[in-house]
C-alpha cells in the first residue's frame, strides 16, 4: 500500500479546528493510515485537570476503535 504523506499531513491539519485547547492555545491534529486504506484522524481535547486531558494520537486510537476497527 503506497502511503500518501501529503494526505495525512492535511487530514491531520484539518481536523485541529475541532481541537478543545482552552489552556493551552496550541491545537494538535493526528492522522494514521489503516490496513483496510482508511484514513483516521484525531485532535487534543483538554480538561481543567491535566491529567484528564486528551492528546491527538490517543484520540486516533478512540477513533480507530469506535470505527469497530483495531481489535
Amino acid at each position: 500500500m503506497k502511503i500518501e504523506w501529503n494526505e495525512l499531513r492535511d487530514k491531520a491539519y484539518a481536523v485541529t479546528k475541532h481541537a478543545y485547547a482552552p489552556y493551552s492555545k496550541y491545537p494538535v491534529g493526528a492522522a494514521a493510515l489503516v490496513d483496510d486504506g482508511r484514513v483516521i484522524s484525531g485532535c487534543n481535547v483538554e480538561n481543567v485537570s491535566y491529567g484528564l486531558g486528551l492528546c491527538a494520537e490517543c484520540s486516533v486510537v478512540c477513533a480507530l476503535f469506535s470505527s469497530g476497527a483495531g481489535g
